[in-house]
């Protein structure tokens, strides 16, 4: 992800970790490492506990919207919306421009 990123913006891989653009969710708010994945057992001793854990971090995926008419069938993508500033995306294309051109010479 973090290459895909440096790709599109034109800068090394390090900036981004730098910038922190990615975030991998290995690591709590307090910066305490965190499980990113698990694995459902059935016949764990855990089995509860893994999957409440599941639950509740897939729980802040789901939405629900009651104006959706796409049939289950069909695939669908959705994407949290901002307000773009063009102001502030100018100023960092032509950061990421200058900055690319130094580099040139």
């Amino acid at each position: 992800m973090e290459k895909h990123w440096a790709n599109t913006l034109k800068i090394p891989v390090e900036e981004v970790h730098a910038k922190k653009l990615v975030y991998p969710c290995n690591h709590d708010p307090d910066g305490n490492p965190r499980t990113n994945g698990y694995m459902l057992e059935r016949n764990a001793i855990d089995f509860n506990d893994t999957r409440e854990a599941m639950i509740r971090q897939l729980s802040y995926l789901t939405k629900h919207d009651p104006e959706d008419t796409t049939p289950s069938s069909t695939r669908k993508f959705f994407i949290s919306q901002f307000q773009k500033d063009e102001d502030r995306a100018a100023k960092i294309r032509r950061f990421y421009a200058d900055k690319k051109r130094s580099e040139e010479k």
